[in-house]
C-alpha cells in the first residue's frame, strides 16, 4: 500500500485525490467530536462552511432534530445549539438528532469537492477500528490529510496519522511519502506520553489558554 500524507490541505494537487480513499485527520477539534457524535447515537452529519450556509439547510429540516454545531474563533457560534467540544457531543440526547456542523476556524477538509472513493475521520477515540477498516479495504493507495492549525502544520494530526501508519504495520514500507514517512517518525517519537504531546502542540496551548 502507498501512502501519501499531507500536512495541511493546501498542500494538495489539483485532482490528487480522485479514485482515492481519503483520510481526514483534524485532532483538536472537529474529527473527535464528530467521533463522539455517531458514538451517541446521532443518524447523521452534514458538514457546512458558513454560518449561513448552515442556517438556510436548518429552515429546510425539522428544527427539533435539526441541531447547529460549530466554533468560531474557539467559541461557541452565537445561535447555535453545539459548539465544538467533544463533551458537548457525549449525550444520549443527541440520538436520532442530525448534526449541521460549520466548519469555520480551519480548511474546508469536509466540505470542499475532492472526488474521493471516500472521506473518512481519524482520531486518537477511533483509531483501532479506523486501523480494522483501513487493513480490509486493502488499498494499493492511501491518501492522508491533516486538517493543520490556522494553515500551518499541526503536531497533533501528524502525530495521529503516525500512529495509524504504525498500527497498519507500514511504518517501514518504501511506498511512502515523505510526509507519511515524518509522521511515522514522530508518532515513535511521542508514543509515551501522547497527551503531552498534545498539551504542548500550538492548538493544545491554545485551547488551555481558553480553559477548554
Amino acid at each position: 500500500m502507498r501512502i501519501d500524507l499531507f500536512v495541511t490541505p493546501q498542500e494538495i494537487p489539483l485532482f490528487y485525490t480522485k479514485g482515492r480513499r481519503v483520510v481526514v485527520v483534524d485532532i483538536l477539534r472537529a474529527c473527535t467530536s464528530l467521533c463522539f457524535a455517531l458514538q451517541s447515537g446521532v443518524e447523521q452529519v452534514i458538514p457546512v462552511d458558513s454560518v449561513e450556509g448552515a442556517k438556510q439547510l436548518q429552515a429546510t429540516l425539522d428544527r427539533a432534530t435539526a441541531l447547529l454545531a460549530g466554533e468560531q474563533d474557539g467559541a461557541q457560534v452565537a445561535g447555535f445549539d453545539l459548539g465544538n467540544s467533544p463533551g458537548e457531543f457525549q449525550s444520549a440526547e443527541l440520538a436520532g438528532k442530525t448534526v449541521l456542523y460549520a466548519l469555520l476556524s480551519g480548511p474546508p477538509l469536509l466540505t470542499r469537492s475532492m472526488e474521493a472513493v471516500e472521506k473518512v475521520l481519524l482520531s486518537f477515540v477511533n483509531m483501532a477500528p479506523m486501523v480494522r477498516y483501513l487493513t480490509e479495504k486493502g488499498d494499493s493507495e492511501l491518501t492522508v490529510i491533516c486538517g493543520g492549525y490556522d494553515g500551518r502544520f499541526a503536531m497533533e494530526d501528524v502525530v495521529a496519522a503516525g500512529m495509524l501508519i504504525d498500527l497498519m504495520g507500514k511504518g517501514e514500507s518504501e511506498l511512502l511519502n515523505d510526509g507519511a514517512r515524518a509522521a511515522w517518525i514522530l508518532y515513535l517519537a511521542h508514543r509515551r506520553d501522547l497527551s503531552a504531546m498534545i498539551r504542548e502542540s500550538a492548538a493544545g496551548r491554545a485551547l488551555l489558554e481558553q480553559g477548554l
